[in-house]
């Protein structure tokens, strides 16, 4: 789809007195990047809840994303209607089948079946509600024609309603292409290259690799002595560091600049694993040496900042990695060690995120011994599915990288390069 007129996603952030963020999104209409018409449609979105209150700093919804794609496509791509009431089944069903089969919008994208399955329920919920706000006005489509209505029992054991479609939505199988392995002869070299040429996102690495913290999670902690309170806690005694805890427990505005870092996908207190307390706090000194001298904005305090004293955000995060990752595939390449060579090769076709790192995070854990619990824990997740995936896949692991055998992790090619030289770190 080009970016002319097509319905798009509207986040309006507001600040509280005491630095909640309250976030809402709305629906509107643009006209490439301008803003043409305001619409009610957010209001039909049917927010998914568990519990009874409702945060006032929740966004709202996650779901607005799927209900535009479904405006787009019954208004834009098919111009067929000119308001919702107009919507027959027809169009509907064709939807889902051009969703599912990837070729939505001149073919847009392969999604799995779990994304087709949670857009279904999204745009189900969505004209249920509006059929129900608008019950004095004449509906071409009959929700009886799209679902029925189902009892299944959760892994729980517990029996809940479900809605299934009444007609088959045709899925393209989608290869599972998704690069995350990192091994262990890989990340020194790869953290290395950050602390000496993208320091400013070190810490940022640091809190996913080693305290297992997603990274727009990552983005949103603070310094010890922010005005905001302390994110990010370290406990020294005789010494040694006892425990590093990380708050992640409230979103908080992070910046002048108005903009939302990154998401808090569960909120919690995360600690740093024990085995990585002590190269954690090695880099927290160096990352702290780095920012002496440098701008930041002291009501806010945010932990990782940009040239500006800014908190950085997820998309700075995640493209200065990448610009990271570019420079470092010829030198993965060039490396006298296979493995580390064969893996650069594998970084020119497959592309990675900073996600990746919490994923080496997770599979560290799994090599140490950790329980589903453990990793539940450790990796701050609501369900135990992701840590069952890196148990069940352990022996594979066990054969692709080597094996933890140390309690205390230490990066001796890291160390033995200088990379915490102060004097590398400025210049």
């Amino acid at each position: 789809m080009d970016n002319g007129l097509h319905f798009a996603v509207y986040k309006h952030v507001l600040e509280l007195e005491n630095g909640l963020n309250i976030t809402r999104e709305f629906i509107v209409l643009r006209d490439d990047t301008v803003i043409v018409a305001w619409t009610d449609f957010h209001k039909y979105i049917k927010h998914k809840k568990r519990k009874t209150s409702v945060l006032v700093t929740s966004s709202g919804s996650e779901n607005t994303t799927y209900i535009c794609q479904f405006l787009n496509y019954i208004f834009i791509e098919k111009g067929d209607i000119s308001r919702l009431t107009d919507i027959n089944a027809e169009m509907v069903i064709s939807f889902f089948n051009a969703y599912g089969s990837g070729s939505l919008f001149d073919g847009d994208a392969v999604r799995d079946q779990k994304t087709v399955d949670i857009c279904f329920r999204v745009v189900i919920d969505f004209l249920t509600v509006y059929s129900s706000i608008n019950k004095n006005k004449k509906m071409k489509f009959k929700l009886d024609d799209l679902y029925d209505t189902i009892e299944v029992r959760t892994p729980k054991g517990k029996i809940v309603k479900k809605k299934v479609p009444k007609f088959d939505i045709i899925c393209t199988p989608k290869e599972n292409t998704i690069f995350r392995d990192m091994p262990n002869s890989v990340f020194p070299i790869i953290m290395n290259h950050i602390i000496r040429y993208h320091p400013r996102i070190m810490m940022l690495v640091a809190l996913c690799a080693f305290a297992g913290v997603r990274p727009s999670e990552a983005c949103n902690v603070r310094r010890e002595d922010s005005m905001l309170g302390a994110r990010l806690q370290i406990t020294i005694i005789n010494g040694s560091v006892f425990d590093i805890t990380i708050d992640l427990n409230k979103e908080l505005r992070l910046s002048s600049t108005c903009s939302d870092v990154g998401k808090i996908k569960k909120e919690r207190t995360q600690r740093v694993y024990p085995a990585f307390r002590k190269i954690f706090y090695d880099i927290y000194l160096e990352y702290l040496a780095y920012l002496e001298g440098k701008p930041y904005e002291k009501a806010y305090g945010a932990l990782s900042i940009n040239s500006r004293g800014n908190a950085i955000s997820y998309s700075m995060f995640a493209k200065e990695f990448k610009e990271a990752i570019k420079e470092l595939i010829p030198i993965l390449k060039d490396n006298p060690n296979s493995e580390v060579s064969y893996y650069g090769s594998l970084l020119e076709e497959n592309s990675i995120g900073p996600h990746i790192f919490r994923h080496w995070f997770s599979t560290q854990l799994a090599l140490y011994g950790e329980s589903p619990a453990g990793l539940m824990f450790w990796r701050g997740d609501k369900s135990p599915d992701s840590a069952r995936t890196y148990l069940q896949n352990k022996s594979d692991l066990v054969s692709q990288l080597a094996t933890v055998n140390s309690k205390s992790f230490e990066l001796n090619l890291w160390r033995a390069e200088k990379a915490f030289s102060k004097e590398y770190l400025d210049g």
